[in-house]
């Protein structure tokens, strides 16, 4: 081989490497990873305590003759919207819409979201958020103890 020939299969390994085409594949491999080994998952994200679903409940008894926005009845997600809050899902727009943040009072007990986390509640449901709209865990709150 010439010289020529190894500087042009150097230079297109080159273009290759730098071309967009190897990072995201490299970057699937890792979502993949992130999908199937939850305990991973657990391990990276943070999540809800027993000590916060504990005072959530505490909190919806002490509460729940004058209950705000997104804790209604008239709030409840149908059960194909409500399947879609799932951890590690990004909300969309139309879930977006139907988020409410956490009442200060319930806010206060949990104390402080991580950095870049936040409290909301969905139809019903206390997710904590990143600033992306990705959802780190979820609550469901059993409403049978009306």
């Amino acid at each position: 081989m010439n010289g020529r020939t190894i500087t042009t299969c150097v230079l297109a390994l080159g273009l290759l490497a730098a071309s967009g085409r190897v990072a995201p594949a490299q970057g699937w491999q890792n979502h993949d990873r992130w999908q199937s080994n939850n305990d991973q998952w657990n391990q990276q994200h943070p999540r809800f305590s027993d000590q916060d679903r504990q005072v959530t409940r505490e909190w919806y008894q002490q509460h729940r003759s004058h209950l705000g926005a997104g804790w209604r009845q008239r709030d409840r997600l149908p059960p194909y919207m409500e399947g879609r809050i799932r951890r590690g899902q990004r909300l969309d727009p139309r879930l977006r819409r139907e988020m409410h943040w956490l009442p200060a009072d319930l806010a206060r007990r949990y104390g402080p979201a991580p950095r870049g986390y936040r409290y909301a509640v969905i139809g019903g449901n206390i997710v904590l958020l990143d600033d992306w709209y990705q959802v780190h865990d979820v609550f469901r709150l059993d409403f049978s103890m009306r």
